[in-house]
């Protein structure tokens, strides 16, 4: 480093009594001055250089002293440009130059050079100057306090003094040291600095630039808030980056608040390659399609007004590409979650038009989304026009994976930028895992820790010659430090939505209970977090809620850095150092989750759970008008994986896919199981032509893989859906996922599952073990509560109803759907049609086949029923009624056919302890075995 290169230098005896011209000499004669070493330079270089040292240092001293102004200006603004910067506007500062003095002080203008990913350039001299600079030319006469006022009252503008001298190492020392106490910025660049920089074979303008700026104070980690990011500040996302500036890259860009999506738009839009608009709109309070349309012609220079038709708007852009074959369009549409919001209640009038003048564009126009959860979800979710770009979403969250040594660069790089190196390296690592490897707790961090190091130098009056552990460990351990990182991080996961800050609580809590306890992490199962949820806020969690709906939430929180998997399958703060910053103490992590029992909830966006009404794809099954027996969530989960790839690398080709496997759907004949091969084919995706989903039943294992082997004609993935009447087994998935096509991504096999396929799953418990973690396993559900509030709302209907549905008809789509149809008919009428449902479906033939009950397990089950009516019951209650009366019941066996299709759930205790684990029966099914018979 060019800096402590310098420093090293100070010392020796010849630097403090520089001689310009024998170094000039020196310079031309391609041989060393002292230690300087001038015979590497090519012979161009060492001509600048010789005479920057020998004609104009002199020639400006000797303007000075002849007090020649215009001599001054000139000659001042030549070496500026042949030294740092090239200077294109220089005006007399009137005011605080003082001839007699013999002080200059100028206004001006220059080019900044650009600013790579590994620049030590600090912001105060580089892109917040914005090339606006007050440049000051002093000789060794001027004594220290009036060196110092020139620092005063410039900013934003960067201060250049040049010093006609050479400063000794204390006065340079006691410089650094006023102009850190004060909090200013100035370049002093005195002959010795320029003697040194003129040696640097690769660029001596940098070098004076990183040597001058070491001796200098600076507040790099200041909050930017909505600004951009400076781009010295910003480090990592390369490979984000290339992904979504290539014409075919990624569409979709989601993370939590203040991770980095903003930042990385801004710097995108910032540098634009030749023929290329890349523009940039922040739509967080767009109302509609047209102000929405209105808001980004604003952003895009090619258009002289702005405009609030698709009409106009699209013809603009087409016609401004057309013009010349070489041109692009990039629009970056950030803070989009209202704005997708808005888009799914108008059946996406603005996404359609971005998605047809990017097609009828060959890519040429491309768009990017932009946001938090309503971003992150809608990505995820099939049946809406962005399934064509969402199959490669960028999560935008901590700097981990390539990114690691830019985080690490991101607190080294400035502070040694500013002089400041660590004692040890480890203390830097240390600070990344107390940040969470998050961008924005490291520049918190950092900021807290300057000042700190400014506190110290205000009681010490001395510089710090390193960083030490003890310093960064009085930053760690200060409750000042902690305050501010959790106010940060508050605001990341409090600004996505109200749950996941209670699912964050949760996590911390077992992650505290298990480090007490001396435990492993293994984190915690969707159903141990949704008991927890609803424990602490039943309002946004009422009792029923799905596990599935919270392994969606948590899913969501992995992605945005708050959440991992473990390796046993279960989830937990990413990392401990979170749990630090959440809480002092159990008795305040307490505190905050009691806090969430009379909390209000947010309204929420959730299109993973809905689901549509079917038409009739296939014409041997009557599915038309049925409700979807999959969310739009699972119906993704199943065929997203096949949409063409998108991604890139970092140098633009494209990846290949990495998505293929097996998926295995059971549900009951009332959840739909029979309507699931319809439901795929209705779906999107498969409408518009980015898979092909082909229904087959199978009469044995061997005309499956035959048909698995046999190419696509079409060339797009295929997706096998083996339906229920194929005599299946586990055997046949544990085979399938080898088959070559199967494991290169050409096909997916979807198994789906009758009750009579669920008993021969849940007993073949080898296979079961070797299988399960190879598979996408689909349980049909009842509809969410999130799902039946939105229909009850846009019948405008009271919420009260949604429990009296739900024991009425379980949530199933084959009860509910069609109740809901007669209520969306008669609404006055909602709840006459509830008890009549209720009462009907209890009468109806069949009832137990329909729920998945098969005739010699029916006793059981009563009996269970008998228990659980009234009472809680647990998984040892349910082990006992297994094995009493001369059963012969293998409790794990029931628990996972039960589980699979929906009759029980098992809610966790918190203890942990299994045995302890409450057992649910859906209610329809609680209500089927109480009814007399």
């Amino acid at each position: 480093m060019r800096l402590a290169e310098f420093k090293e230098l100070l010392p020796l005896q010849e630097f403090s009594a520089v001689d310009v011209l024998k170094a000039a000499r020196a310079m031309d004669e391609g041989r060393s001055y002292g230690t300087l070493d001038y015979s590497h330079l090519e012979p161009e270089q060492r001509q600048q250089a010789a005479n920057i040292a020998r004609s104009l240092l002199p020639a400006l001293k000797r303007h000075m002293k002849s007090a020649s102004g215009s001599q001054v200006k000139d000659t001042l603004q030549t070496v500026v440009s042949q030294l740092l910067f090239e200077v294109t506007k220089l005006d007399p500062d009137e005011v605080l130059t003082k001839v007699k003095q013999q002080v200059y002080v100028f206004d001006a203008k220059v080019s900044l050079p650009s600013v790579d990913s590994k620049s030590l350039l600090l912001p105060e001299f580089g892109s917040l100057t914005q090339g606006s600079w007050r440049i000051c030319v002093a000789t060794s006469t001027t004594p220290q306090p009036a060196l110092l006022e020139l620092a005063e009252g410039a900013a934003p503008r960067g201060v250049l003094l040049v010093y006609l001298g050479v400063l000794n190492p204390e006065r340079r020392k006691n410089l650094r040291l006023e102009l850190f106490k004060r909090r200013k910025s100035m370049l002093v660049v005195d002959e010795a600095l320029v003697t040194v920089a003129l040696a640097d074979i690769s660029d001596h303008r940098r070098a004076v630039m990183e040597i001058a700026q070491g001796y200098s104070g600076a507040d790099p980690y200041r909050d930017y808030n909505r600004s951009a990011v400076p781009p010295e500040m910003f480090k990592g996302r390369s490979w984000e980056r290339s992904a979504i500036e290539h014409s075919f890259g990624s569409h979709i860009v989601f993370g939590g608040r203040r991770l980095g999506k903003t930042a990385l738009l801004r710097q995108i839009h910032a540098t634009p390659p030749a023929n290329a608009i890349f523009a940039y709109v922040d739509v967080d309070s767009v109302v509609d399609a047209s102000n929405a349309f209105e808001q980004m012609s604003r952003r895009i220079p090619i258009f002289t007004s702005p405009v609030r038709n698709e009409d106009e708007f699209t013809a603009t852009i087409a016609k401004w590409l057309d013009e010349d074959e070489r041109r692009r369009l990039l629009l970056l549409i950030d803070e989009a979650d209202n704005f997708v919001l808005y888009e799914s209640r108008h059946n996406f009038r603005c996404i359609r038009t971005l998605l047809r003048l990017m097609a009828d564009t060959g890519n040429r126009f491309k768009f990017v989304l932009a946001g938090l959860h309503n971003v992150s979800r809608i990505a995820r979710t099939e049946n809406s026009p962005l399934v064509h770009i969402s199959n490669n979403p960028l999560e935008i969250g901590p700097l981990l994976g390539k990114d690691v040594d830019d985080a690490e660069f991101l607190i080294r790089g400035p502070l040694a930028a500013m002089g400041f190196e660590f004692e040890n390296r480890e203390d830097a690592w240390r600070i990344l895992s107390f940040t969470n490897y998050y961008p924005v707790l490291i520049q918190v961090f950092c900021e807290e820790l300057l000042k700190i190091i400014h506190e110290r130098v205000q009681q010490t009056n001395r510089l710090p010659d390193l960083i030490s552990t003890t310093l960064v460990e009085q930053a760690l351990e200060s409750a000042d430090v902690r305050g501010k990182l959790f106010l940060t991080f508050e605001k990341t996961i409090n600004s996505i939505e109200g749950r996941y800050e209670l699912l964050t609580y949760i996590l911390a809590a077992r992650e505290l209970v298990d480090h007490g306890s001396g435990m492993s992490a293994e984190g915690m199962t969707p159903a141990e977090v949704a008991e927890r949820a609803i424990e602490y806020w039943p309002a946004a969690f009422p009792r029923g809620s799905d596990p599935i709906e919270i392994e969606y939430l948590l899913e969501e929180m992995e992605g945005f850095g708050i959440a991992r998997r473990t390796y046993s399958g279960g989830f937990a703060l990413r990392s401990r150092s979170l749990l630090e910053l959440m809480a002092y103490d159990e008795a305040d992590l307490t505190s905050k989750l009691e806090q969430y029992h009379k909390r209000r909830p947010d309204r929420i966006f959730d299109p993973k759970n809905n689901r549509r009404l079917l038409a009739k794809p296939l014409p041997t099954v009557d599915s038309n008008g049925h409700l979807s027996p999959l969310t739009n969530g699972q119906e993704a989960d199943l065929l997203a994986p096949f949409a063409p790839a998108a991604a890139v690398k970092a140098d633009g080709s494209p990846m290949s896919s990495r998505a293929h496997g097996i998926g295995v759907v059971f549900g009951t004949e009332w959840a739909g199981v029979r309507f699931v091969e319809a439901a795929l084919m209705d779906a999107e995706r498969t409408k518009d032509g980015l898979v092909e989903v082909e229904p087959r039943t199978y009469e044995a294992k061997k005309d499956l893989f035959d048909d698995v082997k046999r190419p696509s004609r079409s060339g797009r993935p295929r997706v096998l859906v083996v339906s229920s009447k194929t005599p299946w087994r586990p055997d046949w998935i544990l085979e399938a996922e080898r088959l070559g096509r199967v494991r290169k991504g050409e096909v997916r096999i979807v198994f789906v599952g009758d009750p009579l396929h669920a008993s021969a799953w849940s007993e073949d418990t080898a296979v079961l073990k070797r299988i399960r973690p190879l598979v996408k396993l689909v349980r049909l559900r009842p509809v969410t509560r999130s799902y039946l509030g939105s229909r009850l709302e846009s019948l405008q209907l009271s919420g009260d109803l949604m429990d009296r549905i739900i024991e009425a008809t379980g949530g199933w789509s084959e009860t509910v759907g069609p109740l809901m149809g007669r209520i969306a008919e008669r609404p006055s009428q909602a709840s006459t049609l509830i008890e009549a449902d209720k009462n009907a479906l209890l009468a109806a033939p069949g009832l137990y086949d329909r729920l998945g009950i098969q005739p010699d397990l029916a006793a059981f089950f009563r009996e269970l029923a008998q228990y659980a009516h009234g009472s809680v019951i647990t998984y040892r209650d349910f082990q006992h009624l297994c094995t009493t009366d001369g059963r012969k019941i293998v409790p794990s066996v029931l628990a996972v056919y039960s589980d699979v299709l929906g009759i029980i759930s098992f809610s966790p205790d918190q203890s942990g302890n299994r045995s302890l684990h409450k057992v649910d029966l859906n209610p329809l099914v609680l209500a089927a075995l109480l009814k007399a018979e």
